[in-house]
Order: C-alpha cells, then structure tokens, then sequence
C-alpha cells in the first residue's frame, strides 16, 4: 500500500510541480554561472539571462565592448526556471540593466501563449523589485526553421510580450522576429546553424543591432 501511495505521489509531483523539478536540473549550471560572475567583480552590470540562445552568445563582451556585461544564459531555460533562479542570478549583482530572452522553450514544450506570457510578466515583476530602476529588455522570440510550424504561436507570443513590456516604466520590447525574415515575410535559413535552432554569428548581429540603440540610452 505504501508502495502505491509513493508511485501516486511521484506521478502527481511530475504534472504538477514541473518549477521544482526544472530547479534540481539547473543546479549546478547556475552554480557555476553564480561563481564565474563573482569572480569578474563587475560593478552595476548588463545581465544577459535567457535560453540557449543566450548560453551560447560567445561574443557579448566583443559585440557591446562599451558595457560591464555577464552572460546568465542556460540551455533549455523556460520563464518557469529564470523565476526559480531569479534570487540567484538577478539581485546579488544589481544590475543596471538586464537583457532577458525566453519563451522559445516554452513554446516548443506545448505550452500556450498566454500562460508563457504571465510566467515572464512575474519574472519582470520581481527584476523591477529587486532591482529598482534597472531597464529591462525582453527580446521576443526567434524565428527558426526547426520550430517554424509554430509560428502563430510564436507571433502570438510576441504580442503578449510587447503588451506586457508596455505596462512598465523602464521595460522594453525589442523585436528580433521581423528582421530575421526576408522581406516576403520568409525565413532567412542563413541565419543559422545546422541544427535549424540556434544562431550563426550572422544571427547575433542582428540582435546586436537591434539591441544597442536601447542600451545606448
């Protein structure tokens, strides 16, 4: 009987408590993110926090040489996990500002728009309270050939976002979906890596471009 009430108690944590599990998978990443950014020492930093897509942003410091920034990025990340992390990877290092980019995972993962949509408004909520007036930026999501098929989804989503930022004093929507397209509204393939998913240097570019105007100010 024991055994049951265990098995039942474990299946139920699996669909209903998917933050605590994301948590322990995270751990030691964010462990070492923790770490290596201690060890810069870098006063009122630029955080770049994110999926993959910010994980994998080898060249922040080159493209925006003019900002104290940190790469916060960890692969696979939902808006789910950057709340987990937030106490961790957010306030100890008082930002100046921080660059957000989720909601990709999310949406590859069955979520719809509206719940990814509320899960970052509570992420930019507690930036904004525990990092006073740092700005804060959120990146829409990418296009891509491998999750193309959801594009409505993903447009959907970015509206959300842009909505949401609009709300706040200090928060900014930057679009990185429309450039990424040829002017027929196509995706531009040469954006990308093989995986069909994430960026070629070709690809950083334009979120640079996009990005430095609003870090300028």
């Amino acid at each position: 009987m024991r055994s049951i009430i265990s098995s039942f108690l474990l299946f139920w944590l699996c669909f209903h408590s998917p933050k605590v599990f994301s948590q322990n998978n995270f751990d030691e990443e964010v462990a070492q993110i923790v770490q290596r950014s201690e060890e810069k020492g870098l006063e009122a930093p630029v955080i770049f926090i994110g999926s993959s897509s910010i994980k994998m942003w080898q060249t922040l410091e080159q493209d925006f040489p003019d900002f104290p920034v940190l790469n916060h990025g960890f692969g696979g990340a939902e808006y789910r996990d950057l709340l987990s992390y937030e106490n961790q990877l957010i306030e100890p290092f008082e930002p100046s500002m921080v660059v957000v980019y989720a909601g990709d995972n999310d949406l590859a993962n069955g979520k719809d728009p509206e719940p990814i949509a509320e899960q970052a408004d509570r992420f930019v909520d507690g930036i904004r309270r525990s990092a006073g007036g740092a700005l804060v930026i959120i990146i829409s999501a990418k296009p891509s050939p491998a999750r193309w098929e959801l594009k409505d989804k993903y447009m959907e989503l970015n509206t959300k976002l842009k909505q949401m930022a609009d709300g706040y004093e200090h928060v900014v929507f930057v679009d990185v979906w429309t450039p990424m397209l040829k002017r027929n509204g196509e995706l531009n393939q040469k954006l990308f890596l093989e995986d069909g998913l994430h960026m070629n240097a070709k690809g950083y570019t334009i979120w640079k471009n996009a990005l430095l105007p609003y870090l300028s100010k």
